[in-house]
């Protein structure tokens, strides 16, 4: 059974056999329920984690990507997870409508909490049609046909969205301290929109020094790695994130802003030791998941921090980072509170390492 259990519980009998994608559901269970010898099942993830636990189910090999690849239909359906974020639902139900066989079906579906209502509007648009299959445990499954005499209409962003500057990417301007930056993202990637406060935060206490080697951790679009390249050009710089979208995206802001850093696609700190770390945890629901990710981010960071480095992580309140800090550091320190969000520091300390083994 997969994880939203009642609500697909019927999705097999609506689902034709043929070249069927499952886009984005990061979900080994759907993919048992789904399973059928008539059906060529072709899996695709965003994110690296994912890839890794739908390969496991798979007993096989799943690269993420960016999107779904252009070229690789057509297929006799697509079924797709909600997305969050307006633009970036409208880029993902193009690329559907676009490697869907004619008349074949789009299946989407989310938590009514998701937005997956407002989402049957949007399918509407891109497919001209849509139709709710399956409401149940809080949740819609819908569904929509491609008719190729609808075309999709172009996705469009609204006033103070950040606006197409090609290739897929959009831009926008950030300044932090008096540093300017030109930002390249793609929807779907954190605050792809503008700089979001913890960012902020985090850098107006980060203290890097000439041939400091730095580790931006989760580096979504870049912003943090551009930034510590912009005030401290001879910095070993590394940025990593586990979605391939922020990877593209921060190697184009990095590029914009003429710093020279390596961005690579990684669950957690890259090998190697590094002086810093800075890392905005992914704890934007409170999810019990996203606290165990980011305990296990902390944990990896000990490890990665050379003899006196430091790691300087940033979180929403009420999140308690410093439990985790405190389990694998011996000291570590509350820098700044600003709104919803607190910056701690933590230094690396004999005996820190026997902690994080």
């Amino acid at each position: 059974m997969s994880d939203f259990g009642r609500l697909l519980l019927t999705l097999p009998e609506h689902l034709p056999q043929g070249r069927v994608t499952l886009y984005g559901t990061g979900d080994p269970g759907l993919l048992r329920d789904l399973t059928s010898p008539e059906r060529e099942l072709i899996v695709v993830e965003e994110t690296l984690s994912a890839a890794a636990l739908l390969s496991q189910a798979l007993q096989g090999q799943v690269l993420p990507t960016d999107g779904l690849p252009a070229g690789t239909g057509p297929f006799d359906a697509v079924v797709m997870r909600l997305v969050k974020g307006r633009v970036a639902l409208a880029l993902r139900l193009r690329e559907a409508w676009a490697e869907l066989g004619e008349g074949c079906p789009l299946f989407l579906y989310g938590a009514n909490r998701e937005g997956v209502k407002s989402a049957a509007r949007a399918a509407c648009a891109c497919f001209g049609n849509v139709e709710v299959v399956r409401m149940a445990s809080g949740g819609r499954l819908l569904r929509s046909l491609k008719d190729s005499k609808k075309v999709p209409p172009p996705v469009e962003t609204r006033e103070g969205e950040p606006r197409a500057i090609g290739d897929g990417f959009f831009g926008f301007q950030a300044s932090v301290g008096g540093t300017s930056l030109a930002v390249a993202s793609r929807p779907g990637v954190f605050s792809w929109g503008g700089l979001d406060p913890g960012t902020e935060l985090l850098l107006s206490h980060a203290a890097v020094a000439p041939g400091d080697s730095v580790l931006d951790l989760g580096c979504g679009c870049g912003v943090v790695g551009a930034w510590v390249g912009c005030k401290c050009p001879t910095c070993r710089l590394m940025l990593c994130d586990d979605q391939v979208a922020a990877v593209r995206s921060a190697e184009r802001t990095l590029a914009l802003n003429h710093v020279r850093g390596e961005v690579v696609l990684s669950d957690g700190p890259p090998p190697g030791r590094f002086d810093r770390i800075l890392f905005n945890a992914p704890v934007h629901r409170g999810t019990k998941s996203e606290h165990s990710t980011a305990a296990g981010l902390v944990k990896a960071c000990r490890r990665a921090l050379g003899p006196g480095g430091s790691l300087d992580v940033v979180a929403v309140r009420g999140f308690r980072v410093e439990n985790s800090l405190g389990a694998f550091f011996a000291t570590p320190t509350l820098l700044a509170e600003e709104g919803n969000y607190h910056l701690w520091r933590a230094w690396s300390a004999d005996g820190d390492v026997e902690r994080a083994k």
